[in-house]
């Protein structure tokens, strides 16, 4: 049974995981997933746990990162430090939101130990991570909560349809930040952030592009941004001596219909 951080950090290293940090493991698997296991966030506990005390409130928690290779990602993604995950452990093995209170990191080993761990290996394609984000990260209504790097797997797919509505979502949302916190800072006070107006206005730009690929069909352009994407984050991630597991290998676009 596990019970550090010790034992945990072994089992994530013999299932292929590299110890980034101290609270960091990470892999490159499958078709192009890149799995991260973060342990190094604390959050505060049910007060009814059986770990909570008046001189242990918080406790660290465990989050589990799974993306696509063929997305464009920054380089801190593949160096030391706390990336976080988006989903717990339980939420990998149940595939629905977690919504009960936290009762420390304790039983979350025990989850990645009697399941999780055989669960991430089993999550080895594009299609295995979208079908996980759709599963879980539902909002009220049942429509899922949006997240523009599915558009590279979609791509990957040959999903053009899923890919459109991603980069429409992205470019509405990234629009209506830019005009709401415009208007929040002038009606404040506060200077007006150019490096804040450029970044999204190069994040509109590349909405744009993607949307144009997709309306012309242009596989060959598609292609080339998945591959240098993909180029670019494997020669980052071995700079990091980040483990690449035997089971890998780079993807490519089915022909469209």
């Amino acid at each position: 049974m596990i019970t550090t951080e010790r034992e945990f950090s072994k089992a994530c290293r013999e299932r292929g995981f590299s110890r980034l940090s101290p609270r960091l493991y990470v892999r490159v698997y499958g078709d192009g997933l890149y799995q991260t296991i973060c342990t190094g966030h604390k959050k505060y506990m049910d007060p009814w746990s059986p770990y909570y005390s008046s001189t242990q409130r918080k406790s660290y928690r465990i989050t589990i990162g799974i993306h696509s290779m063929y997305c464009e990602w920054p380089e801190y993604f593949f160096q030391p430090g706390k990336l976080g995950g988006s989903y717990s452990p339980r939420e990998i093995l149940e595939r629905k939101r977690e919504k009960g209170p936290f009762q420390g990191i304790w039983p979350e080993y025990e989850l990645m130990e009697t399941g999780g761990l055989d669960a991430l290996d089993n999550i080895r394609t594009q299609e295995d991570m979208v079908a996980l984000h759709e599963a879980v990260k539902q909002v009220q209504g049942g429509d899922r909560v949006h997240d523009l790097s599915l558009t590279y797997s979609y791509f990957l797919m040959g999903n053009l349809k899923e890919a459109e509505i991603e980069i429409s979502r992205h470019f509405i949302q990234s629009s209506d930040a830019l005009r709401v916190n415009r208007a929040w800072m002038e009606r404040n006070g506060f200077e007006w952030d150019p490096d804040y107006e450029k970044r999204i206005n190069m994040s509109l730009d590349r909405d744009i592009r993607f949307w144009s690929l997709c309306m012309s069909r242009d596989t060959a352009g598609m292609e080339a941004v998945l591959d240098e994407n993909y180029r670019r984050n494997m020669e980052m991630a071995q700079r990091s001596g980040i483990a690449v597991h035997e089971n890998h290998s780079q993807r490519h676009m089915p022909p469209l219909k």
